[in-house]
């Protein structure tokens, strides 16, 4: 999944839930105007979570093509 990926999920559920949506986008802002550094530092361990969950499942999908692709080659191999 890349970045376009993510944000097009982000924008999608935004658009089929609307009211959740705004509901956390209102919290978020409280947040920000009530206790601004701890809603930053949270902003930032979910924003480094959500990189290291992005770049996991990308090389596990990488990784499980390539398991795939040296399976049907082994397959193919044993056939002959």
């Amino acid at each position: 999944m890349n970045f376009y990926g993510m944000i097009d999920k982000v924008i999608s559920f935004g658009s089929d839930n609307p009211i959740i949506a705004l509901i956390i986008v209102l919290v978020f802002f409280f947040l920000l105007y009530r206790k601004p550094k701890l809603t930053l530092f949270l902003f930032t361990i979910i924003l480094i979570t959500a990189v290291i969950y992005s770049l996991t499942i990308d090389t596990a999908s990488t990784g499980k093509a390539e398991k795939k692709r040296l399976i049907n080659k082994s397959s193919i191999i044993d056939q002959e």
